[in-house]
């Protein structure tokens, strides 16, 4: 259930599955993240939102690789560049202000 609250580190990802996910653990924080996957750049766009998000980005060994503070004031769409980086699995970790989060896994080709 949405209104269910789930600490983050209590969810278990598989580290070799190839399939696109999104986790909604607390609140509605809509978003879209594409292209998915990717071979380099990734667009962020929150929906109709009027809380400050903290976007952190994750590799699978749960090391932060990026942060981003995205301001609805100054706009809901960020590009975020994961060129350079390993291919894999990258988890963006979307919390706002207001306690609500969402996880999306995004595949680097």
């Amino acid at each position: 259930s949405v209104d269910q609250v789930v600490p983050l580190e209590d969810i278990e990802l598989p580290l070799a599955e190839q399939t696109v996910k999104t986790y909604t653990t607390h609140g509605t924080l809509n978003a879209s993240i594409y292209p998915n996957p990717t071979t380099g750049l990734v667009n962020v766009e929150l929906e109709a939102i009027d809380e400050v998000v903290d976007l952190r980005i994750f590799n699978t060994l749960g090391q932060m690789v990026d942060a981003i503070r995205m301001d609805p004031s100054y706009g809901l769409n960020q590009t975020v560049n994961l060129e350079g980086m390993p291919t894999g699995t990258y988890f963006f970790h979307l919390i706002g202000e207001k306690g609500s989060k969402r996880i999306e896994q995004v595949i680097l080709k």
